[in-house]
């Protein structure tokens, strides 16, 4: 698990990292992803994919609110992520949430699942 870097972004964002399993490796995050705690998300995804899993899961259910310096992140990490191998799978349930990727077209960049569930079976996302 990483830790905020100051007490007063331990209330924005929290994020897990789960050890690769069966090629999967799962980054959860609950909170607020904005820029001051981007630098969090970013060593998190840098770790995971360092481990070179087939499948890289960025769980944002519990994100209640993104801004473009983590639709930076996240786009960097995809952009790391393929010469690798690796699949990154962005699971977003909440609407407002989603409707940034679509309202900046990166979820024609970036693979987007409403579910975990959905995002480990390997179903294509809807609307692609």
């Amino acid at each position: 698990m990483h830790r905020p870097y100051s007490a007063s972004e331990a209330h924005r964002l929290l994020v897990e990292s789960s050890p690769v399993e069966d090629g999967v490796a799962i980054v959860r995050l609950r909170g607020e992803a904005d820029l001051h705690t981007a630098p969090i998300l970013r060593e998190a995804l840098n770790e995971a994919i360092e481990q070179l899993p087939e499948t890289l899961v960025v769980d944002m259910m519990g994100v209640t609110f993104i801004d473009s310096m983590m639709l930076g992140v996240l786009l960097s990490a995809t952009r790391r992520a393929r010469p690798n191998g690796t699949e990154l799978r962005i699971v977003v349930d909440d609407p407002h949430v989603r409707r940034i990727f679509e309202l900046t077209l990166l979820d024609h960049v970036m693979q987007l699942y409403p579910s975990v569930e959905v995002a480990l079976a390997g179903e294509k996302p809807s609307g692609k």
